[in-house]
């Protein structure tokens, strides 16, 4: 019997190990699908800070579009508590930077041919005060890794340049970054594998 549960362990920590990594397979696998197939924005970014103990250096970005004013958005607001999305719809300016035109609570149904959605989150409940009231959204590009050593640089270079982030967005959209431009020079690539 003893020799029974030791094989059982073995096969639990077996299942367990799998689980564990076809989990974490399946968040790269998505990522590399919007890499690869995703339709490209690039969004302006504004100064945060950079360092992670277990990743190394990376930049905190923010974008205009981290603020939305409730101007912009249409539609009932979630009344369930938590994370919930909104859907906000970029348009791509003269200059080559895509910035918010609308945004509502579901996913709009028609897109123009110079417009591209953006999957965000909420905090529930919230309040609008009034139209010149701003709502933080949080579309997960808020933090892009960079070489050892250039965390700092790309920082100094958000305070006197324009940097830039060049975004894949599948068709859910759901983006992923794909480059770092600093005045309008791509410095850092993501591989597509």
């Amino acid at each position: 019997m003893n020799l029974l549960k030791k094989r059982w362990l073995y096969v639990a920590a077996i299942i367990a190990a799998l689980l564990q990594t076809s989990v974490m397979l399946a968040g790269v696998q998505q990522r590399i699908s919007i890499l690869r197939n995703g339709s490209e924005v690039v969004l302006r970014t504004m100064p945060v800070d950079p360092r992670d103990l277990m990743r190394g250096d990376f930049v905190t970005l923010s974008y205009e579009i981290s603020r939305l004013p409730a101007r912009l958005i249409s539609g009932e607001p979630p009344h369930k508590s938590g994370l919930n999305y909104i859907y906000v719809v970029v348009v791509k300016q003269a200059d080559g930077v895509w910035t918010a035109d609308r945004a509502q609570y579901t996913r709009p149904d028609a897109l123009k041919d110079n417009e591209m959605v953006l999957r965000g989150e909420v905090e529930a409940p919230f309040q609008i005060y009034d139209d010149n009231s701003t709502i933080p959204v949080v579309y997960g590009i808020e933090r892009y890794y960079v070489p050892e050593g250039e965390g700092l640089a790309v920082e100094h270079a958000q305070r006197d340049s324009a940097v830039d982030i060049v975004l894949s967005v599948n068709k859910k959209g759901v983006a992923a970054i794909r480059a770092l431009r600093i005045d309008g020079k791509q410095v850092f690539d993501e591989p597509l594998f």
